[in-house]
């Protein structure tokens, strides 16, 4: 999954990105005020927004409305304050959900979780496939498909960030670290396992790209 951080606090934007990441190898991208959300959300696809409310620029609630307006996109907000007047935005139609500061990271990542299911960003379709990749499960035409630990892991890594080009040295390292990026023997069987994936799910599930990498 694939998250946009609008936080102005750098520590608590790093603590919530590293946290984040780390727990649950979600992919965390980080603005500190409204253009720079604004830029990244145009030039990339986020699944949640995680908005803080009071911004050096103005407030985000008015980004996120004129968000909601072309993109049905969920968005929770990160507020310390919560008056009667935040608590009636709240039921407004352009943001779907809250945590008060100070908040706990596991609190945090029930409500994204919570989130996720309510938009079926876990439960995707790409041609005959029905995917979830929270329980990491893959159905071919109503019927299971097994896939092996590392078949999943490379699956996992390109379906969250599915649309964009990943070069093989990067899915390498996600998927056996570091140390075996420059590995023939590991660079070869990256080419068994994507063949493997294809005959069990669909031939043209993953795209090459020349060159490059891979996209889903």
């Amino acid at each position: 999954m694939k998250i946009l951080l609008l936080e102005d606090n750098k520590e608590l934007s790093e603590n919530i990105k590293d946290y984040l990441q780390i727990s649950q190898n979600w992919k965390i991208d980080t603005a500190f005020d409204l253009k720079q959300a604004k830029e990244k959300f145009e030039s990339d696809y986020y699944d949640i927004l995680l908005f803080d409310v009071m911004l050096p620029d103005w407030e985000s609630y008015e980004l996120a409305k004129e968000l909601k307006k072309d993109y049905d996109v969920p968005i929770i907000f990160l507020t310390a304050k919560w008056e009667l007047e935040d608590k009636l935005l709240w039921f407004d139609s352009w943001w779907d959900d809250y945590i008060t500061k100070p908040f706990q990271m596991e609190e945090l990542i029930a409500r994204i979780k919570a989130l996720a299911k309510r938009f079926w960003i876990w439960n995707l379709q790409v041609k005959w496939v029905d995917i979830d990749l929270e329980n990491k499960s893959f159905k071919k035409e109503w019927k299971e498909i097994s896939l092996n630990k590392t078949e999943i892991a490379i699956l996992d890594y390109l379906l969250t960030n599915r649309n964009k080009v990943i070069w093989r040295d990067e899915l390498i390292e996600y998927v056996w670290g570091d140390e075996w990026a420059w590995d023939e023997k590991v660079d070869r069987k990256l080419d068994v396992y994507i063949s493997n994936i294809r005959k069990k799910l669909w031939k043209d599930f993953i795209e090459t790209i020349k060159w490059v990498g891979y996209k889903i």
